[in-house]
């Protein structure tokens, strides 16, 4: 009996994770969406009013609070992926001391080749709308650190983390304290530098070290890949204790997320700008744990369009691949040949939203239904 409810509870959980997984895809749509919205209101606004660019003027608008309110509302997205990776490599690990060279080569695999096709077809695409020819040399770097375009980083970060992950299972298992302890004071250290540059507190080794933790190196994301080793370990230890705080840990998320939308605009009061760009604030991180615990913790709720999320999060990869590339070139096309929807914020974002989630899904659907699904997992994994 135990055994069948051990299986039952594995099923249940990796169907909850797989929505997460779903959340976190449209959440990394409406993230970027709401970065192209925030270049047209004020990089881009010469496209569509007669002023000189950059232009706040529309800072404190509606357009700009509702930008800002679903750019936080989406910050959760990568630490969501990154948490769910984690919690599949203890999976796979099982009860073994470590998880195989084996596993990790086939997920280091399962990334790589669709990566290495996409960035190419970017590069070509590059060339062709808009002669853009790099040095080898260049080419190489864009490949190996993840700048073939924003999104991108993403995919050298992870192989890092899974590369490590035999060194980590065995803490994550035994010593998960000290683990979680030493990667939430890494990537707390990491972030902290941000915040003495934005500051101009500058001390020696400063740049230096901002520059040694890119946004591609494992340090800088640790912790949420580790939080999930926990996870898959220890759920069945921590159930009971989430299940009779889960509307603490709601409540927390809700107020995190309100903290994220102060402190940006502290933020930009404090150092007196405009505008700090796409700046990690601790109180995104702070809700981002405080979501991802939530929903963890109510276990035991039908969430609506669940089916609909657990899809996308099969498909996860595939559309993290494409999504950024479509809303490129949707958005450099609308720039170009329609630059008054960039002006009509409500009209721009659905269309970018749309595109990003389904120019990858009606490309997967037709690679499946074509002969050439047998490549599948070699262009989305």
């Amino acid at each position: 009996m135990l055994f069948y409810e051990f299986l039952r509870f594995v099923a249940n959980m990796s169907r909850r994770l797989l929505v997460l997984m779903g959340l976190a895809v449209v959440s990394l749509a409406l993230y970027h969406a709401s970065g192209y919205g925030f270049s047209a209101l004020f990089f881009w606004t010469d496209r569509y009013m007669a002023v000189d660019v950059p232009n706040f003027d529309l800072h404190g608008s509606v357009a700009y609070y509702g930008l800002m309110a679903v750019r936080r509302l989406a910050g959760f997205g990568v630490m969501a992926f990154l948490f769910v990776s984690g919690y599949f490599i203890a999976f796979a690990a099982g009860k073994k001391q470590t998880v195989s060279w084996q596993i990790i080569r086939a997920r280091v695999n399962g990334l790589i080749w669709p990566y290495l096709f996409w960035s190419l077809a970017i590069f070509a695409f590059q060339f062709v709308a808009f002669g853009r020819v790099d040095a080898p040399l260049v080419y190489g770097r864009r490949l190996l650190l993840g700048e073939v375009i924003g999104s991108y980083y993403y995919i050298p970060l992870l192989i890092q983390l899974y590369v490590l992950s035999p060194f980590l299972v065995p803490l994550a298992r035994d010593r998960w304290k000290l683990l979680l302890t030493i990667s939430a004071a890494i990537q707390l250290t990491v972030q902290l530098l941000r915040y003495f540059a934005l500051f101009g507190w500058d001390f020696p080794g400063l740049e230096q070290l901002i520059d040694w933790t890119p946004i591609w190196f494992f340090p800088i994301r640790i912790f949420w890949f580790t939080l999930g080793m926990v996870f898959g370990f220890h759920y069945r230890e921590f159930r009971d204790f989430l299940q009779r705080t889960r509307w603490m840990w709601l409540g927390a998320a809700v107020t995190a997320y309100i903290l994220t939308l102060v402190e940006y605009e502290w933020l930009l009061t404090v150092v007196d700008r405009p505008w700090i760009g796409a700046f990690s604030t601790v109180s995104t991180s702070l809700y981002a744990l405080t979501f991802i615990v939530a929903f963890i913790a109510f276990d035991k709720v039908k969430y609506p369009y669940a089916k609909q999320l657990s899809d996308l999060g099969a498909k996860a990869f595939g559309i993290y691949l494409l999504h950024d590339m479509a809303m490129n070139t949707v958005g450099t096309a609308l720039y170009f040949w329609a630059p008054w929807v960039l002006g009509n914020q409500l009209l721009y974002q659905g269309i970018l939203i749309a595109v990003g989630l389904f120019t990858p899904l009606a490309l997967m659907t037709l690679v499946q239904k074509t002969p050439a699904r047998r490549s599948y997992k070699y262009l989305f994994g």
